[in-house]
């Protein structure tokens, strides 16, 4: 179970009771106080069936911009990456959440972009036997090498297209604006979440 938006340690111990191991909260929410406001916190979490062996978070080069206030800033925004022992193989597991749509009314793209690039480079240095991505990448599926969907498309490929080709842009696989999905169901339907291998 890969999981963003997790920001409270409170939270993280009842969500990570749920299954046998999970990321221990400091490892990739180091120097998060997660008292009144996320500062500082990632809100990153894996979750296993299987024993986590190693478990860190990459921190993002870029980030939002101080100067517009948009919150990107204070929190700990980057990759968490989990080494899993299952039977003989290694899995890294790799999650993020990137720097959101808009801020203060500018668009986030080009900050968006180059996380995607550190997280393609980060992906692209592992070597256990499976690699799995999970995250928000608050982009499009759009199939394109500047793009972010389309980079992480140049290491990894998109469970939901692998199973269903045409599904990526269907209403019913949106994962903001999702009909059933009670917080943003009066929204325009996106995918902007990806399960990846």
């Amino acid at each position: 179970v890969l999981l963003q938006e997790l920001w409270y340690k409170e939270d993280y111990a009842i969500v990570s009771s749920a299954m046998p191991y999970a990321t221990p909260y400091e490892s990739i929410n180091s120097g998060c106080t997660s008292f009144l406001l996320p500062i500082g916190c990632s809100g990153l979490a894996v979750l296993s069936k299987f024993p986590i062996v190693e478990a860190k978070l990459v921190p993002f080069t870029h980030r939002g911009n101080f100067w517009r206030f948009d919150g990107e800033i204070f929190v700990r925004k980057g990759v968490g990456v989990a080494r899993i022992l299952w039977h003989e193989k290694t899995i890294d597991v790799f999650t993020t959440h990137m720097v959101s749509y808009f801020t203060k009314g500018k668009e986030n793209k080009i900050t968006r972009y180059l996380q995607a690039m550190e997280t393609v480079s980060l992906i692209g240095l592992s070597d256990a036997d499976i690699a799995i991505f999970g995250g928000d990448l608050n982009a499009a599926p759009i199939e394109n090498q500047h793009h972010p969907y389309g980079m992480m498309r140049s290491v990894m490929k998109d469970s939901l297209t692998e199973k269903f080709p045409s599904a990526s842009l269907h209403p019913a696989f949106a994962t903001f604006g999702n009909a059933d999905n009670t917080y943003t169901h009066n929204s325009i339907p996106e995918r902007i979440d990806y399960l990846m291998v």
